[in-house]
């Protein structure tokens, strides 16, 4: 801040408004005082020294300048010291003063030459030069104008070193700038490439991802599909062994009813001839009690009792093998049953 209003109030000084000069460069030194800030104090005396003498307020403006001196010699400062002490001499000029201004300007001039101060040597002859002028010692003047020419030149060859230098770290600083640029382009190209290739990447692991998920998913509907066709499988086996055993009972029952309706005639005409020839038997018994059996009705008996056993005899065949052929009927089905 301090600062600020310093470059400011010399803004102004430089337009001549040596009061707002005054007012910025007396806050100035109040805020650098306030904040401790001695050496830069001196900056602001130094100035309010030159507008003091600007107005030709010329023990304000000594005060200042000296204070300005002071700060920087005890800084040990003392190449910056050389400014206000060339103001100082104006001072005294200004107020008429002659005594030992040629010893102090040599001074001065000595001690900018050995802190390479071109500039403060430069004021410093000119104000030698115009003492000379007003002294009438032309020869001394003559002297020092060429000894201020020879400075000039110096300075501004200095100034041309400084231009050539300076052009030529503007010139490194845009070839390092151009650098830098290039840098930060193959930087951001890599950046790009390295992004396209995490972005590749990614592409490719979501590919994997969804093809893994999609397998897994596929291979899911297909475990629980065949666990379907295998429950099915089961469960058609199942059917198929229950229809099989429907199938053999029903099998069984129309053999079993079958058989019976053939075993039902011979075992019927057996019974039938069982149940004559037992009838027959009783008569004969009957009559043979009474003794009235007669060898007519044995004889008849006899042959009747012979057909009858033979009716029996045969239709006991014919059951037997009925029932031999009904075994075997039922060993076949187990049979295919079993395989």
């Amino acid at each position: 801040m301090g600062v600020g209003l310093n470059n400011l109030g010399e803004v102004y000084l430089g337009l001549k408004d040596y009061k707002k000069a005054l007012e910025l460069h007396k806050n100035s030194l109040s805020l650098r005082e306030e904040n401790n800030l001695t050496y830069h104090s001196s900056w602001s005396h130094h100035n309010l020294g030159r507008t003091y003498l600007a107005l030709k307020q010329y023990e304000l403006a000594e005060s200042h300048l000296n204070k300005a001196i002071e700060i920087r010699e005890h800084s040990n400062a003392i190449a910056d010291s050389i400014g206000p002490k060339i103001d100082l001499i104006r001072l005294r000029i200004s107020k008429g003063e002659q005594t030992g201004i040629e010893s102090i300007l040599e001074g001065i001039i000595t001690l900018s030459a050995q802190h390479a101060r071109l500039q403060e040597k430069a004021q410093a002859y000119e104000l030698l030069v115009n003492y000379f002028q007003q002294n009438q010692q032309w020869k001394s003047a003559f002297n020092t104008a060429q000894q201020l020419m020879q400075n000039k030149f110096e300075f501004l060859q200095r100034q041309a070193e400084i231009g050539v230098a300076f052009y030529a770290a503007q010139m490194n600083l845009a070839i390092k700038e151009r650098d830098i640029a290039s840098l930060t382009q193959e930087n951001m190209l890599h950046q790009i490439n390295s992004q396209a290739a995490r972005n590749q990447l990614i592409l490719v692991l979501v590919g994997v991802l969804i093809i893994a998920l999609l397998t897994l998913y596929f291979v899911s509907r297909i475990n629980a599909k065949n666990k379907a066709l295998i429950e099915t499988l089961e469960n058609l086996k199942s059917t198929q062994k229950q229809l099989l055993e429907s199938e053999k009972m029903s099998a069984m029952t129309t053999l079993v009813s079958g058989m019976a309706h053939q075993l039902n005639t011979p075992l019927g005409l057996v019974v039938t001839s069982a149940s004559c020839l037992e009838d027959k038997l009783k008569e004969i018994l009957a009559l043979l009690a009474g003794k009235k059996l007669s060898a007519k009705q044995l004889q008849t008996f006899l042959e009747d009792a012979s057909e009858m056993l033979a009716m029996t005899a045969n239709n006991s065949a014919r059951a037997a093998d009925l029932i031999a052929r009904f075994k075997m009927i039922a060993a076949n089905l187990d049979t295919s049953e079993a395989g």
